[in-house]
C-alpha cells in the first residue's frame, strides 16, 4: 500500500477533439501526476466546485493555464490570453477554502497568480520584453 501526501491537482475543463465530436474532459497535463508521484505523494485530480473534498487531502496544486480575468485584479483594460472565468472563479474559491482549513496549496504559474489574487494581491499584466543594458 502506497504512503504519502495525498495532492489534490486542480483540474481544468476543456474539450478533447474526436473523430465523432468533442469530448468534455476535466483533467491536469500528466507532467503534474508524475511530479507528485516521484515527491512521493499520491495525486487526485480535483474536480470543479470540490472544495467538500479539501479534508481529505494533504495539499493542493494549481497547475498553469491561460491569463486570469483583469478585472479579479482591478485591471480590466489589461492585455490577456485565454481566460477562462469559471476556472478562475472555482480556484479562487479552493485556494480561499484551503486557507480556512490551514491546508498547503502550491500555485505553478497561473496558479501562482491565482494565489495572489486570492490574497488580494495585484498582477503586473505584460512584462513585455526588457534590454539587458
Amino acid at each position: 500500500m502506497q504512503t504519502g501526501p495525498v495532492v489534490g491537482i486542480a483540474g481544468a475543463s476543456y474539450d478533447v477533439a474526436r473523430p465523432w465530436g468533442d469530448l468534455a474532459t476535466h483533467g491536469v497535463p500528466r507532467s503534474y501526476v508524475d511530479h507528485v508521484l516521484a515527491a512521493g505523494g499520491r495525486p487526485v485530480i480535483l474536480p470543479p466546485r470540490s472544495s467538500d473534498l479539501l479534508h481529505a487531502l494533504d495539499a493542493v496544486v494549481l497547475a498553469g493555464g491561460g491569463d486570469l480575468e483583469p478585472h479579479l485584479y482591478n485591471r480590466p483594460d489589461a492585455p490577456a490570453d485565454g481566460v477562462d472565468r469559471d476556472r478562475d472563479r472555482v480556484e479562487i474559491d479552493l485556494v480561499r477554502s484551503a486557507q480556512r482549513i490551514g491546508l498547503p496549496v502550491l500555485g505553478v504559474c497561473r496558479g501562482a497568480q491565482i494565489l495572489a489574487v486570492s490574497y488580494g494581491g495585484t498582477l503586473v499584466p505584460d512584462l513585455g520584453r526588457r534590454s539587458r543594458t
